[in-house]
């Protein structure tokens, strides 16, 4: 099985936090891939899930919040599971996701807007280096 590439996103602030959440989404629901979004929780799960209602009122990105399969594009969940059977991850929880190694591309937000989240962050790097799992700074979206 091929390792997946890990992307980490640098952010700094929530605003920030929350633009590149969708931005990834929507650059792989434009491209036809099928995403999964792995949330710590419920609460976190329906605020995605909210967010990307209302993220830009010109363009509808189809999506569920679901912890069981579906064969929408974008699923938001909080269970450790690929629910749509995608080939990207985007992983919204402290810790590493369980499954990452099924992805291509897991994508993880170097947070910095707490030292707690950083240390969060530099920990779930840690593991992957540690796993040889490429890994990737992008660039921060403003």
């Amino acid at each position: 099985m091929q390792k997946p590439n890990i992307i980490f996103i640098p952010v700094f602030s929530n605003q920030q936090k929350l633009g590149s959440i969708c931005h990834y989404i929507q650059h792989h629901f434009e491209v036809g891939d099928n995403v999964l979004v792995v949330a710590p929780n419920e609460q976190a799960t329906r605020y995605i899930d909210e967010l990307l209602w209302k993220f830009s009122p010109e363009s509808f990105l189809p999506h569920i919040a679901s912890n069981t399969p579906s064969s929408e594009k974008v699923v938001i969940t909080s269970v450790a599971q690929n629910l749509n059977q995608a080939l990207v991850l985007i992983n919204l929880c402290a810790e590493v996701s369980p499954i990452a190694e099924h992805f291509n591309v897991v994508y993880e937000l170097y947070d910095q807007t707490h030292p707690e989240k950083l240390a969060q962050s530099q920990r779930r790097q840690q593991i992957y280096t540690s796993k040889q799992y490429t890994i990737v700074h992008s660039a921060a979206l403003k």
